[in-house]
């Protein structure tokens, strides 16, 4: 049980057959250690260099013979103590890189997008979730909705909508095209707020899904037929560019 709880420390077979030879016994030369362990002479020293860097055995250096003697149990502590400090120092070494990729300025990062799909099990307390994610993330930007509104998806997660209005920021707002001119003026009559701007885009435009931005997050959902799903794609890039052109859109209508 001893080898097997030494070996979860790290230790090889080699070193723990040396290690215990010079445990055993007590001030021991590296060649009794090599006839006993009957382990070749040459690889005794090597692996008693390795047991010396842990911490855990001596080497007397007193007398013309090299002998090794093995320090108290409780310098195994070390070797977790050494991993903490070393831990510790990683940790800080970390933090200290997070705070110098987040002082770039954004045009030299490189943008890697984060796409997830969540289906219609998922949906419902997904947008409940991820709606302060959203919101946080346009502090920095437009902090307007931009985008297509299908009316569907109004219908399908009403409580969401009111939520949604009660916790947005007084500065935040929507800049929506929309269909289904009826159903649309029936939930405005529910939800009369001015920071709620939406447009109409002509009788032959019918969108079948919402297609959205706000701050750095571009969302996708369908709730035109079941399953519903969203594909949420967290990429300050695609957000801006998509962004400017539904300003275009909506400039124009």
């Amino acid at each position: 049980m001893l080898n097997e709880y030494l070996k979860q420390l790290g230790f090889s077979d080699k070193e723990i057959a040396v290690y215990l030879c010079i445990l055993e016994n007590g001030k021991i030369s590296a060649t009794s250690v090599a006839n006993i362990s009957k382990i070749n002479r040459t690889t005794v020293y090597s692996v008693a260099k390795e047991l010396i860097n842990k911490a855990i055995i001596s080497e007397d250096l007193g007398g013309t013979t090299l002998y090794y003697t093995a320090l108290p149990p409780d310098e195994l502590r070390s070797l977790y103590k050494a991993q903490e400090e070393e831990l510790k120092q990683k940790k800080g070494v970390i933090e200290n890189v997070i705070q110098e990729l987040e002082a770039l300025p954004k045009s030299k990062q490189y943008s890697v997008p984060k796409i997830r799909f969540i289906d219609e099990a998922h949906l419902h307390d997904f947008i409940f979730k991820q709606l302060p994610v959203w919101i946080e993330s346009a502090k920095n930007n437009d902090h307007n909705w931009w985008g297509f509104q299908d009316v569907s998806f109004i219908e399908a997660y009403p409580d969401w909508f009111k939520y949604h209005w009660e916790i947005y920021p007084k500065d935040y707002g929507t800049r929506l095209m929309t269909n289904k001119k009826p159903a649309e003026k029936e939930f405005a009559k529910q939800i009369k707020d001015e920071r709620r701007q939406i447009k109409y885009w002509g009788k032959t435009i019918d969108f079948t899904a919402t297609h959205a931005v706000l701050g750095d997050y571009v969302l996708f959902v369908v709730t035109r037929q079941h399953p519903y799903y969203m594909v949420e794609t967290h990429d300050a890039v695609m957000a801006q560019n998509l962004r400017e052109m539904f300003k275009g859109f909506w400039d124009k209508i």
